[in-house]
Parts: structure tokens; C-alpha cells; sequence
């Protein structure tokens, strides 16, 4: 009786002793997997270290201090670089590049601050600015500024760029027939901004050409406008989506723009109009817009409509953009331009697309 005991003691006293050490792994296991910080730290750290191997960064020239990482680049990055480089990490989080110089990605919960400091070239003191010749544009863009002719302010704001932008204008506004005048002799070219009837009952305004007109009154009100723009080159559409996909009324109103010599830029605002397929038709020169830069009126979405415009340019060679006089647009475009041709960018008015091709 006594050994039976005696074994029965030793088995349950194994028995415990690996419940008690069950019991610490468990403990340990879930003290461990409760640790998710310094897990995702880890992770997003290598993540981010992966982006910077992408543009070319090595380890001795990042150093890491919590959760900023600062960058000693020896070469000066544009901003079309660190968007490439960051986008896979949009899958996960988000990337916004402030400037060439600060980029802010979130991770997990995590805000990682990146910061770039570049080498100052000394040389360009010494050696004429002609030995460091510009970068051969890599593409062709054009930027048409929609909606003036409601004051002179933005038209003078963006005369003063050294740029090839196209100014679509309305016609019949307070302001149509001074900023035509002005924009012109600057050198600019300028559209019609034709209005026509949208979608949601909005009002086009003044001079709009409407689906229940008959074709002589199109026309009346076509050459109207035509009329209280001067200088134009050729015409885009104010709105226009109740009307761009009626072949009967697009056709008279490109018949008469090739009898004028115009082109038609389709601004798009539909994915139903005919605009360009009635121009291939009648042999019209005619164009596309490729994006709308600023459908939201905040500078980071601007910035990343830019960003796909120049992308775009780059891969065929050319693309159109729109945009409108609002004052965030028109602070990132005067920030902007003036770095298209170092990032290897051609600004150009649209007649240029139209007149040579877009190949």
C-alpha cells in the first residue's frame, strides 16, 4: 500500500509540475504576442528601409532616432522619385510627401517622419550655370486653367509665370473680354470655355447651349460666344454633360468650329460624349482632357493629381490637364511650374497636341 502511495504521490506530483510549467508558456506566450509595438515597429522600420534601397539610399547614410529617419542623400531627388519609391507603402498606410525635403507615412497606428537633407553644390558658385545643362524633357504636358473671366486677379497672377499655360475663358462675364485682351498679349493662348447644360440642374450660366434648342438657335448662341472671347484658338466645354453625348447637336456645333478654324478640346466631363469621336468624323482637330487637377480643393490632392498628370506625360509622350482659378491651385502651380524642367517636364499650350499629335 505504501509504494502504491508513493508512486501515486511521484505521478501527481509530475503532474503538476507540468500544469505549472503549461501555465508559464501560456503566460509568456500571451505577454509576447501583447508586445505589438515593438513588433510593428520592427516591421514598419524595414518596410520604410526597403523604400529607401529603392531610391538608392544605404545604410550608413539613414539614421534612425524613434520614429524619424533621417536621410544624408548624395543626390537631390525630385518629388515624382520619392512618390515611386513610397507608393507600394499606400497598400498599408499613408504617404504624404510634404516636399522633396520631409515625407510623412503612416503605419499601423505609427507616424514615421522621413527627412531629407541634400548636399549644397558649391561648384555652381564657381562654374557657369551653362555647364550644368538642364535635363532633356522626358515629356509633354499641357495645363488648361477653366472659368475665367470673372476678375483679372488670377489672370495676372498666372501671366506672371514664365510658363506656356492655356486659358479657357466664358464668355459674357464680368471680366471675359479684358483678361482675352490681356492673357493675349502676354502670349497666351486662349479657349472658349463653351458653356452647355450639365447633369443635377446646375446652371451653366450666360451663353449656354441647351439640349431642347433648335440647331439655328445653337448656332446664334454659338457664335455669340464665339463672339465675346477674342483671340480664341479653339473651344472647351463649361459642363456639358446633358449635351456631349447628343451626336445631332455636337455635330453642328464642330461643324461650325472647323468652319472658323478652331479646334475642340473635350473636357470630359462625361464618359458618354461623343465630342472626339464627332471630330475624327468631320475632321476636326480635337483633344481630350486627361485629368481634372483639382476636383477637391485641398493642396495635397492637387499635388497628387499633378503627380499622375506628369506620370502620364512621361509614359505617352503627352497629356492635358484641367484646371480652375481657385486660390490653391493656383499657389501650387505658381510653386510647381517653375520645377517641370528639371523633372524632365515640357509645359506647352494644348494647340500644340493638336496641331502635331500626341504621339
Amino acid at each position: 500500500m505504501s509504494k502504491s502511495r508513493g508512486k501515486r504521490s511521484t505521478i501527481l506530483a509530475v503532474i503538476v509540475i507540468i500544469l505549472i510549467l503549461a501555465g508559464m508558456i501560456f503566460v509568456l506566450e500571451r505577454g509576447l504576442t501583447r508586445k505589438g509595438p515593438p513588433q510593428r515597429l520592427a516591421e514598419n522600420d524595414l518596410a520604410i528601409k526597403g523604400c529607401l534601397f529603392e531610391l538608392g539610399i544605404k545604410k550608413d547614410q539613414a539614421t534612425i532616432k524613434g520614429h524619424t529617419i533621417q536621410v544624408n542623400a548624395k543626390e537631390k531627388f525630385t518629388r515624382d522619385q520619392l512618390f515611386f519609391a513610397f507608393t507600394p507603402l499606400e497598400k498599408y498606410g499613408k504617404v504624404d510627401i510634404k516636399d522633396i525635403r520631409h515625407i510623412r507615412i503612416v503605419l499601423s497606428g505609427e507616424t514615421w517622419e522621413i527627412e531629407f537633407t541634400y548636399p549644397k553644390r558649391e561648384l555652381a558658385a564657381v562654374i557657369p550655370p551653362k555647364l550644368f545643362p538642364t535635363r532633356a524633357p522626358t515629356g509633354r504636358m499641357a495645363i488648361i486653367v477653366d472659368d475665367m473671366g470673372l476678375e483679372m486677379q488670377p489672370a495676372e497672377q498666372l501671366a506672371s509665370l514664365d510658363a506656356d499655360l492655356t486659358f479657357s475663358i466664358l464668355p459674357m462675364r464680368p471680366y471675359s473680354q479684358e483678361v482675352a485682351r490681356y492673357l493675349h498679349a502676354k502670349g497666351h493662348e486662349v479657349l472658349l470655355h463653351l458653356p452647355m447644360e450639365g447633369n443635377h440642374d446646375k446652371d451653366p450660366g450666360e451663353g449656354a447651349i441647351y439640349m431642347d434648342m433648335t440647331p439655328d438657335h445653337i448656332r446664334t448662341i454659338l457664335y455669340m460666344d464665339m463672339r465675346a472671347v477674342p483671340y480664341i484658338s479653339g473651344v472647351n466645354n463649361h459642363m456639358g454633360s446633358k449635351v456631349t453625348p447628343n451626336r445631332d447637336i455636337m455635330m453642328i456645333i464642330e461643324n461650325e468650329l472647323k468652319k472658323k478654324g478652331l479646334f475642340f478640346i473635350d473636357s470630359l466631363t462625361t464618359n458618354t460624349s461623343v465630342g472626339t469621336d464627332v471630330a475624327l468624323e468631320i475632321g476636326l482637330p480635337s483633344g481630350e482632357r486627361d485629368i481634372f487637377l483639382d476636383n477637391e480643393q485641398n493642396e495635397a490632392y492637387i499635388m497628387d493629381q499633378l503627380t499622375h498628370l506628369k506620370s502620364i506625360a512621361r509614359r505617352h509622350a503627352s497629356a492635358i490637364g484641367i484646371c480652375h482659378p481657385y486660390p490653391t491651385t493656383i499657389a501650387v502651380l505658381m510653386r510647381e511650374i517653375p520645377k517641370f524642367a528639371d523633372e524632365g517636364i515640357r509645359l506647352e499650350r494644348v494647340s500644340t497636341f493638336i496641331k502635331n499629335g500626341r504621339e
